[in-house]
């Protein structure tokens, strides 16, 4: 019996489908797939779709709309979301965290886009997308900021977002909106007033750049910064301040006087247990970096290498869009860049361990928890296990050289690869069970409907 879904299938689409399950066809796949991915060809992807001549794109204030179903009722089970991006990087999965629990009880949500990219990401948790292109240049934020200056809060929320928020919730009634970043907190001012705010903080962001500067020495990663009166503002902004560590919970009450908050840590969709490896008498020892190109993953890296060169047997595997960043490095012949990849698999099946040797303490690093996720041994710095609670050598180097030490221990100590991979495993399991059992939604209603007002 044909498959319903193929009937209208073109033939054009039936000749791909064939060809993609013969041999020829996957080997093809597998080079196209490869050249895409490499690091080189996405940089020119991602210039050529942010130029001006990229096709389809929104001019700067403009949106891409679908047709709004206008209602006069509160919908009990309706969320707004607003992002100023979304794709493969930790804060959106993250947030997709958040939202996966909400569609699980039912909720529908709709999301507005305000961001800088010209295309318009895609989700299977959304049930309606809203794009507006930014008219803030975000690039020039950070031209001229030295450690000690700030932003103004409202310097990322343009009205051309006001005004279409207020625009839509005037159509619409939501019982929720969730905000991403405080940044963009002022949305939550043209509200309905029986819509409950819910801000996603992701990071701290009183003197954010001067941490960064204490941090990697300089400016190059300078990009959004407050002082402590402006983002107490914008968390008062909020009904529900949401940390995703207990340590910025703490900074939110005790620092900002920040009370309805709580702490909501990354927990992922599903464990996956990956082929334990190990290493061969004389053979390399593969460590595997996963990182976006955020300027404190991209210096942490480079100082990783530059340490870690002919000290020992290993072989580095590097994977996400910080490939982009290192690609015109002079890398050694040991450091493999993967580039792109669709599935975190594909970097953890390779290798025995995974590292992560940054030095800027910022939110909680959901690589980490998605490599302990997938089993695989864990090596971090103080800075970089933040939120994980971790008592473990293994997970508190002091910093790139102490984790490098501790990298040679393991190529000359096989052994200690064991030890490594029983402390990851504990240290999951500790982190699991502390929020297991969390009912999210319930959590949430009952903070934000404490002091709602009745609806009409």
């Amino acid at each position: 019996m044909q498959d319903p879904r193929r009937e209208n299938e073109s033939a054009y689409r039936r000749f791909l489908r064939r060809i993609y399950y013969t041999k020829p066809g996957q080997l093809l796949w597998r080079a196209i797939s490869s050249i895409i991915s490499h690091p080189r060809s996405r940089v020119f992807i991602d210039k050529a779709l942010s130029s001006e001549f990229a096709r389809g794109k929104l001019p700067h204030g403009q949106c891409l709309v679908p047709i709004i179903e206008a209602s006069s009722d509160l919908d009990r089970r309706a969320i707004l979301l607003v992002l100023p991006f979304h794709g493969s990087d930790a804060s959106s999965i993250y947030v997709d965290s958040i939202c996966r629990q909400f569609v699980a009880q039912g909720y529908k949500i709709d999301t507005v886009i305000y961001g800088h990219n010209s295309w318009q990401p895609r989700s299977k948790l959304w049930d309606n997308a809203y794009y507006l292109r930014s008219g803030v240049d975000v690039t020039k934020l950070s031209e001229s900021l030295t450690p000690t200056n700030i932003n103004n809060l409202d310097a990322l929320c343009g009205f051309d977002l006001i005004q279409f928020i207020a625009s839509l919730v005037h159509l619409k009634r939501y019982e929720h909106c969730i905000v991403s970043y405080v940044y963009l907190s002022r949305v939550f001012e043209y509200l309905k007033p029986e819509t409950s705010k819910i801000l996603v903080s992701h990071d701290v962001f009183s003197d954010r750049n001067q941490r960064i500067f204490d941090s990697i020495g300089d400016n190059t990663a300078f990009f959004y910064s407050l002082d402590r009166n402006q983002e107490k503002k914008g968390l008062e902004r909020a009904d529900l301040t949401i940390a995703i560590t207990n340590e910025e919970e703490t900074f939110f009450r005790s620092e900002l006087g920040i009370t309805d908050t709580i702490t909501l840590p990354y927990i992922p969709p599903e464990s996956i247990s990956i082929n334990e490896l190990k290493p061969r008498a004389g053979s390399p020892l593969i460590l595997g970096y996963l990182a976006s190109s955020h300027r404190p993953n991209v210096n942490a890296i480079r100082n990783f290498i530059a340490q870690i060169r002919k000290r020992c047997n290993y072989r580095l595997i590097v994977a996400g869009s910080v490939c982009g960043d290192l690609a015109g490095d002079r890398l050694p012949p040991e450091v493999t860049l993967l580039g792109f990849v669709d599935n975190v698999d594909q970097l953890y099946e390779q290798c025995h361990i995974v590292i992560n040797p940054d030095t800027l303490v910022s939110g909680l690093k959901v690589k980490n928890v998605e490599a302990l996720a997938h089993d695989k041994p864990l090596l971090t710095t103080r800075a970089a296990s933040a939120g994980l609670d971790a008592t473990s050598i293994f997970h508190l180097s002091q910093d790139s050289k102490a984790l490098v030490a501790l990298v040679e221990k393991i190529a000359e100590c096989p052994e200690m690869l064991v030890e490594a991979h029983r402390d990851s495993r504990d240290l999951y399991k500790a982190y699991i069970k502390k929020f297991e059992g969390v009912d999210l939604v319930s959590t949430i209603s009952g903070v934000v409907n404490r002091d709602a007002p009745a609806s009409t």
